[in-house]
């Protein structure tokens, strides 16, 4: 599969990122708009993500990448994000 996707991505607010209970109480919702590029990796069903997403009013940015292996032998797959 290779292919180049719009998408949309929520995120829950939460007040200090690093805190193990950052979501606790939080009920704001922030949306993201953006893209998504697959590219298949040799001959095989792996492929290779790259996800780059802005918030509505461009403060915030999150760009990340995603690496799916497949095993044909055990007919399963590995997701690194």
């Amino acid at each position: 599969m290779a292919a180049r996707l719009r998408l949309h991505h929520r995120r829950l607010e939460g007040p200090c990122p690093a805190a193990a209970d950052r979501l606790v109480g939080s009920h704001t919702w922030i949306d993201y708009d953006g893209i998504s590029n697959h590219k298949k990796i040799l001959d095989s069903n792996s492929n290779f993500e790259e996800f780059e997403v802005w918030s509505r009013d461009k403060s915030q940015h999150i760009k990340a990448q995603t690496l799916r292996l497949y095993d044909p032998s055990r007919t399963s797959g590995a997701f690194t994000w």
